[in-house]
């Protein structure tokens, strides 16, 4: 008497996925638009076979996989999915993009999944330029106590995140100006204006010099973005007699 005993190995089929980021189209500091390159990398690690192994990364594409692996022997690797993904103002405000991607085959159905985070250089920076024009009110051509300088102050933003609570700060116009909320990167902001109203010792120094600042919270600080500028007014002042109607010096 014969007997015949058949067994069929265990079937174990798994796999990992890894998730690679290339900066190196990115500028220093990274700005809005450039773009990462991701690579994926898909490691059969069990005893069969793998088959469509779909790689799905919802960052870049919510709705599609970015790629197929058609076929993968165990012990075997592939890299040949790859996809690309534009920068934001939000990513640059955070500093870093962190995603994840997740992957099933016909023979995995729970998602596998890699994640991977990227660190982005952050440039917080603003310019202020400050422009005054004197206000000959009486028409005369020279300065007087009680006659005024109009002043505006244009802020921009020069680096590569948003900078919010951006103070306009002028302490012989008042004080604090203004607050802008926010400002993005390369916007500019040119509503803040005021005027100074001349001294009878402003008219006989027959110049006039003050400065502003603007001091602004980039996303990582508080008051850690600032930048100033000074304007310079010259007048023509009421002659003395026998002087130069200038600065009050003897005629040449």
């Amino acid at each position: 008497v014969s007997s015949t005993n058949t067994s069929s190995p265990t079937q174990s089929p798994s796999f990992t996925l890894s998730k690679d980021a290339d900066l190196s189209n990115l500028s220093s500091p990274a700005q809005v638009g450039e773009e990462i390159t991701y690579t994926f990398t898909v490691e059969n690690t069990g005893n069969v076979t793998l088959n469509n192994i779909a790689v799905n990364d919802a960052l870049i594409d919510p709705s599609n996989p970015v790629g197929t692996v058609t076929s993968l022997s165990p012990g075997a690797s592939d890299a040949s999915v790859s996809a690309t993904y534009a920068l934001t103002a939000s990513d640059i405000n955070d500093g870093s993009v962190t995603n994840t991607a997740s992957a099933t085959s016909n023979e995995v159905a729970t998602p596998v999944s890699g994640s991977n985070t990227s660190t982005l250089a952050q440039s917080p920076a603003i310019t202020l330029t400050k422009a005054g024009s004197f206000d000959d009110q009486n028409g005369d051509g020279l300065a007087q106590a009680g006659e005024t300088v109009s002043y505006s102050f244009t802020v921009e933003n020069t680096g590569n995140v948003t900078v919010e609570d951006i103070e306009v700060n002028d302490p012989k116009l008042g004080g604090v100006l203004a607050t802008l909320t926010s400002l993005a990167p390369g916007a500019i902001d040119a509503s803040v204006t005021a005027s100074y109203t001349l001294t009878q010792s402003d008219v006989d120094a027959g110049t006039f010099t003050n400065t502003a600042t603007a001091t602004g919270d980039s996303p990582s600080g508080t008051d850690d973005v600032t930048a100033s500028d000074e304007d310079t007014q010259t007048f023509k002042v009421p002659a003395i007699d026998g002087e130069d109607d200038t600065l009050g010096l003897p005629p040449t």
